[in-house]
């Protein structure tokens, strides 16, 4: 932004802190401003300059050329050669014609020398400032482009996207001619990678990084969340799979506590602390039966060691409910149960067929 676009701005939002100060008080009147303080400073921008040698790491996954530029004097400066974007940029077009063979040496090879023009960089310092508006100018100039700047962490040994880099310091441009081997080691599955130009996400296939192209935000503008709606006849229907839970319980047991807040403040793992703890101080429960309806009284308990009362009570009870579900009851079946058991070419639970023939049970 204008230094003076800036300042307009900031008078604003004075003007509005003033307003706002004014309404909080009865009868408050501004008199005189008596001083306002601007500080400025010198911004250094991130450059990236001449010849830097690859990294080790970074040189290991064989995902990068690093065009030399060491020992080249800029004619229009007399100074060593700062074009470093130039090169990289040339090497991306040179590839894409089919040559593959000590790119590298982009400046110093005759056959590449026309691939240093193709992208027009008029007004673009050299070296040139990590900055989105000195690349959102690149663009401008050559619509039929789209460049992403990559930080390299040598200790980490991980790349990341970059805007803008730490103040001052000096760079390097290259060419990442591999994105796949570039970001390999980012997770655990150890298999060609897919990446996305417009958030720099990884897909493990091309098939789902297309499907992810379609609503990527770092491409579409206010893109919306994607929805999946299901196709009818292939995943319109949702199964109930917990079979264990489809068989009637003869009882359930209701179960209420309550509890003091009590607070701490201690270590509990790592750098979480511990701000309160609570402790049971009553319960309340009761048994009901399923299929009469009929209801064991509840029992409320309050007093001290709340929690191992209610363990001690609750195995009393399943001794009680054991005892009723040992006694033996005549089995209430009528015709139409008889009917549906023999007719039943499935398993009521799982929905299941059955294996063997029902005619040769019959």
């Amino acid at each position: 932004e204008d230094i003076e676009e800036h300042i307009i701005k900031t008078i604003g939002k004075i003007d509005v802190q003033i307003e706002g100060t004014l309404k909080k008080g009865s009868r408050y009147i501004l008199k005189r401003i008596l001083e306002i303080s601007i500080e400025t400073y010198t911004l250094r921008r991130a450059l990236g300059g001449s010849y830097i040698p690859t990294p080790k790491k970074l040189a290991n996954t064989k995902s990068t050329i690093n065009p030399d530029n060491q020992g080249l004097i800029n004619p229009e400066t007399n100074r060593p050669s700062e074009r470093c974007l130039q090169s990289a940029l040339g090497a991306y077009f040179a590839h894409q014609d089919g040559h593959t063979d000590h790119l590298e040496q982009i400046f110093r090879a005759k056959k590449y020398k026309p691939y240093l023009d193709i992208v027009k960089l008029d007004g673009i310092p050299m070296p040139t400032p990590i900055c989105s508006c000195i690349f959102d100018k690149i663009e401008k100039m050559n619509p039929d482009i789209s460049i992403s700047v990559w930080g390299w962490n040598e200790e980490l040994a991980t790349p990341k996207a970059v805007i803008a880099n730490k103040y001052g310091q000096k760079n390097h441009f290259l060419w990442i001619k591999n994105h796949s081997k570039l970001i390999y080691g980012d997770t655990a599955h150890k298999e060609k990678k897919y990446l996305c130009n417009g958030c720099f996400q990884s897909w493990t296939s091309e098939k789902t990084l297309e499907r992810h192209l379609e609503w990527c935000p770092g491409l579409h503008e206010n893109a919306p969340q994607r929805v999946a709606m299901s196709v009818k006849g292939v995943n319109d229907f949702e199964r109930f799979k917990n079979y264990g839970r489809m068989i009637n319980a003869p009882c359930v047991i209701i179960a209420d506590f309550e509890a003091d807040n009590k607070k701490c403040d201690e270590a509990y793992g790592g750098s979480m602390q511990k701000l309160a703890e609570q402790k049971a101080n009553s319960f309340c429960y009761l048994v009901h039966w399923i299929d009469t309806g009929d209801v064991w009284v509840p029992f409320l308990y309050r007093g001290e060691n709340a929690t191992q009362e209610f363990v001690q009570r609750i195995d009393q009870e399943l001794v009680k409910i054991n005892g009723v579900l040992a006694i033996k009851h005549e089995r209430i079946e009528t015709e139409e149960d008889k009917k549906r058991f023999a007719e039943a070419i499935s398993c009521w639970i799982c929905k299941g067929k059955f294996d063997i023939d029902t005619n040769e049970i019959e």
